[in-house]
């Protein structure tokens, strides 16, 4: 019995049958839908809370933008694809029409269904980017994410053996998203003049995976830099927890400030559920896919497609880290009853004047910050 639904489960697998890419992206919409909604809400609770994930703020609030932008590339490659079913639904009944000659119907579309069945079965890597604009956002993204664990795990490093640099000088955020940025757009300049230039009629499947969706020269480019990227970045973080929690060398490098080690196993404490979240939803999967790749380059595509939904499974890590981010402070229901609450204190009374209702404000607006501060102070 379980050799029998091992086999059944192993041919729906392998089958390359168009109705079951429907039920595939119909499924794949609704997850990308619930993906999206869940990491919005804690993306704008990351940006309504002062330091929230303090000291890595940044990071995590550019790591849930990323997320939300994955999703929203998923929903459109669902909704491209799903469009098509009507198409074919036509063909479908153009040609029952035709086997029943005793009712004549007129047969005009016949000729574009076909062509649209064909297109759809016998892509090349142009006409994949041609129908599915949106396979640019997710690339950048995925190697934006991937880029970015690198150097948070590179930075844990530097800030060991450079205390006395870093020390003299602030690292700012905005200019690490600025480079990393730039450096995504180099590669995803590179994918798009593979596709035009060097090799514009490789053949694809139709659903156009985004490893291979740029040629496969192109795709052995892209799994480096999200696979090594991030195993780097890995590697780099564990290099720093191992060193700082050794007795003598962290306080000797640190000039025998004791509080400058404690900030420092704070950060990669904290840093670590950043790039563990990346490296199990981005990394991981991603090595599936291409271990797939391997192992059959012209089939297993449903199993592909299913893999490929691990990207958005990260909005349960997004989930934890927000639990983290709560244990000590304010959550969203929390903000929100604040909200309501002084919203309700700055209604204006007719009784009171003017000046007491902005000097009101502005006491309240001094106050607020330096609880915030208190909090994540508490909670460091």
């Amino acid at each position: 019995m379980s050799q029998y639904y091992f086999n059944y489960f192993t041919e729906l697998m392998s089958a390359n049958d168009l109705d079951t890419f429907f039920v595939a992206y119909r499924v794949q919409l609704y997850i990308a839908i619930i993906a999206l909604i869940i990491n919005l809400i804690i993306c704008i609770y990351s940006f309504c809370v002062f330091d929230c994930f303090n000291p890595h703020t940044t990071m995590w609030r550019t790591q849930l933008i990323l997320d939300i932008c994955i999703a929203i590339g998923y929903i459109l490659d669902s909704c491209s694809f799903i469009s098509l079913e009507n198409s074919l639904s036509s063909l479908t009944n153009n040609n029952y029409l035709i086997s029943q000659p005793q009712q004549p119907q007129p047969t005009t579309n016949i000729s574009s269904s076909l062509d649209q069945l064909i297109k759809l079965t016998n892509n090349t890597v142009t006409d994949c980017n041609n129908k599915k604009p949106h396979l640019f956002l997710l690339l950048a993204c995925r190697q934006w994410a991937a880029v970015l664990v690198f150097i948070m795990g590179l930075e844990r490093v530097l800030f060991l053996c450079y205390p006395l640099w870093f020390r003299s000088i602030r690292v700012r955020k905005s200019p690490i998203n600025t480079f990393v940025l730039f450096f995504v757009l180099f590669s995803a300049g590179i994918a798009y003049t593979n596709v035009s230039m060097v090799c514009p009629y490789e053949p694809t499947h139709f659903t156009c995976e985004l490893t291979w969706a740029f040629g496969i020269d192109y795709g052995y480019i892209s799994n480096g830099i999200i696979i090594l990227s991030q195993l780097f970045g890995f590697i780099f973080l564990v290099i720093a927890a191992f060193f700082v929690h050794r007795l003598d060398w962290p306080l000797r490098r640190f000039g025998g400030n004791r509080n400058k080690v404690i900030s420092e196993k704070r950060k990669i404490r904290k840093i670590k559920w950043l790039i563990l979240s990346c490296l199990v939803f981005i990394a991981f999967p991603q090595l599936l896919l291409l271990l797939l790749h391997f192992k059959s380059p012209d089939g297993l595509y449903l199993i592909k497609l299913i893999v490929s939904w691990l990207f958005l499974t990260k909005m349960f890590s997004n989930i934890y880290i927000y639990i983290l981010a709560t244990r000590y402070g304010k959550g969203m229901f929390g903000l929100i009853k604040e909200w309501w609450k002084n919203r309700k204190k700055t209604a204006i009374n007719p009784n009171e004047s003017m000046a007491t209702i902005v000097a009101s404000q502005f006491i309240n607006r001094q106050v607020q910050p330096r609880q915030l501060q208190m909090l994540s102070t508490i909670a460091n």
